[in-house]
């Protein structure tokens, strides 16, 4: 899990080197929530409640905004470089 998790507060975008956008996000966490229900692994559901945007006060949201758009960004040009 901590392979996937950025600062306790979003969750990495798999290996393509940014943050997940929010519906990806979402997604991961809704994933997260199902298997510890059905594992009962308290560590899935651990990192589900960090991962809820609900917990973000606005200065999070800007910055996660931000390292996302920097590093998306930078993800693009490092695949226009290898062209």
């Amino acid at each position: 899990m901590e392979l996937w998790n950025y600062k306790n507060k979003w969750s990495w975008y798999g290996t393509h080197g940014y943050l997940s956008p929010s519906h990806y996000h979402q997604l991961n966490r809704l994933l997260l929530t199902a298997l510890a229900n059905v594992t009962s692994e308290s560590r899935l559901s651990h990192y589900a409640e960090l991962w809820n945007p609900v917990r973000l006060n606005t200065l999070d949201r800007i910055w996660l905004y931000l390292v996302f758009v920097s590093l998306k960004n930078w993800s693009r040009l490092r695949s226009l470089a290898r062209r």
